[in-house]
């Protein structure tokens, strides 16, 4: 295997690379980088597209590099490519720490702070503890001020946090970083006029609940890849209306694929049965589900 020296700008990423490379990784690449040198050649294709290492790669275009080490690997099918990129990344996935060795290690490394590459010492030792009983945290009640708000961004493991409005496109961007998202999964306001138990936009009658909804559906869609799934949940009515005057216009577009209407059974009813309710009892709750772009029938 021949290791080359490629200028950084020749190299490609791959455009439907499947693992996210959330800032707190690429941070955490850029220190590891910095501290041991970059040790790790990116692997491309013949047409100097990633086959692996895109996380890598984008540490070292924010470190100032010009050129990068790389090894060609030249050898494989369009479908091989695709399946060695998928499985090289889910292979490292597929275990864990052997967690007394891993402490045992750690206690080791004394001038080296790993907190800089994604460990957290205070989860590692929960996870070294046999823990028999979940008692319940103490807590206080009472409502406290707080610094928190809008477009504040909380780094949760890997999962991004917003404090945020869903109607403003600069939030939802702030909030991904420069990376669209597979799947939608959203439950907006119903209308039911449950602002008085905090769900905020609730009291807005059916014709405002539906402006609402011209405002964040198409950033959803935008925050989306070309093939991403998109979920939302609601009740009769008002979703209704979201499918005949926001994504019927986008499906006759072509910017979407109708796929399902799904039905949560829930298994009990829900509602008055008293003769002024003039209403059946509710059991259900749905979903319509859609794909971005014109999708034929797939199985994935």
């Amino acid at each position: 295997m021949k290791i080359e020296l490629l200028a950084i700008d020749k190299i490609k990423m791959y455009e439907n690379n499947a693992k996210l490379h959330p800032r707190e990784q690429i941070e955490q690449i850029k220190k590891s980088i910095n501290e041991f040198g970059n040790n790790d050649p990116i692997a491309i294709d013949e047409n100097n597209v990633i086959i692996e290492g895109h996380g890598r790669y984008k540490a070292l275009q924010e470190l100032g590099y010009d050129e990068v080490e790389i090894i060609r690997l030249s050898h494989m099918t369009d479908e091989q490519k695709k399946a060695y990129i998928l499985a090289h990344n889910k292979l490292t996935m597929n275990s864990g720490f052997d967690m007394e060795v891993l402490e045992l290690e750690l206690e080791d490394i004394t001038n080296i702070d790993m907190e800089d590459f994604g460990f957290d010492f205070e989860e590692i030792e929960v996870m070294g503890e046999d823990i028999e009983e979940v008692e319940q945290d103490e807590y206080d009640e009472e409502l406290r001020e707080t610094n928190i708000k809008p477009g504040d961004i909380f780094q949760l493991g890997e999962h991004r946090l917003s404090c945020g409005d869903s109607t403003d496109a600069k939030h939802i961007q702030k909030l991904l970083d420069g990376v669209k998202v597979d799947t939608v999964y959203t439950d907006p306001p119903y209308g039911m006029k449950k602002e008085k138990d905090g769900v905020q936009n609730d009291n807005l009658n059916y014709d405002d609940l539906l402006e609402f909804n011209k405002k964040w559906v198409p950033i959803t869609f935008d925050a989306m890849r070309e093939v991403g799934s998109w979920y939302c949940w609601g009740i009769d009515e008002p979703l209704m209306d979201l499918y005949s005057n926001i994504l019927r216009p986008m499906k006759e577009a072509q910017k979407i694929t109708f796929r399902n209407l799904l039905t949560w059974d829930k298994g009990n009813t829900q509602g008055q049965m008293a003769k002024h309710s003039r209403m059946y009892p509710i059991a259900d709750e749905k979903c319509l589900f859609v794909m971005k772009g014109v999708q034929g029938l797939t199985q994935t």
